[in-house]
């Protein structure tokens, strides 16, 4: 999902004639896969190669606090995307630093962690981040307490950024270019120049 948002948004920047730029992180941000502010046509298609061709390692985003500092000075607009699979403070010390920026957060999930899961049975899951494996016995009871801890993070989620000054965008479903565009039609204002973080 993030390769398609990241070629999506690099090719809506060409197109606009605006520049655009993607700072990834995990434990700190991720030099390998940094563009720099650019207006050349190919840069969210070969963002977007390196992304699907990346296996993370990573197990922490410490990184996303270091973000802002890749960033220009004049004011942007700011696609955070992640899971935001982490620690809320650390995203609140994050929208601190991106004050000076209009935030556009984009929540990634899958609906396989918490929605489509089997009502018993032993469930292998796989931390996408660390590659760790763990299995479980799967019960009524354990499964709702699952998508009552997503319930619980997606209201977490939808009241810390629209305290921040907009609500974030959950795709779980794949990228949709058309629910990006809905979200804006909704009131949000675009404003010149694109970064993805």
């Amino acid at each position: 999902m993030l390769a398609d948002l990241a070629a999506s948004l690099g090719y809506s920047a060409w197109r606009t004639g605006d520049p655009f730029g993607f700072v990834g992180f995990d434990r700190e941000v991720r030099r390998d896969l940094y563009v720099p502010l650019t207006r050349l046509r190919g840069s969210g298609p070969d963002l977007a190669r390196r992304l699907r061709a990346l296996r993370p390692a990573g197990n922490a985003a410490d990184g996303l606090l270091e973000a802002h500092r890749f960033l220009g000075r004049s004011r942007s607009l700011v696609f955070l995307a992640s899971d935001f699979h982490f620690p809320l403070h650390l995203t609140e010390r994050a929208l601190t630093s991106f004050a000076s920026h209009d935030v556009v957060p984009i929540v990634l999930w899958d609906p396989a962690e918490y929605r489509h899961l089997p009502r018993f049975g032993l469930v292998r899951f796989r931390d996408p981040e660390t590659g760790r494996e763990r299995t479980l016995l799967l019960r009524a009871s354990l499964r709702q307490r699952i998508a009552e801890a997503f319930a619980e993070r997606r209201a977490q989620l939808v009241s810390l950024f629209t305290r921040a000054g907009r609500p974030p965008l959950f795709l779980e479903h794949g990228f949709d270019p058309d629910r990006l565009t809905s979200y804006f039609f909704r009131g949000w204002t675009v404003e010149a120049g694109a970064h993805a973080a």
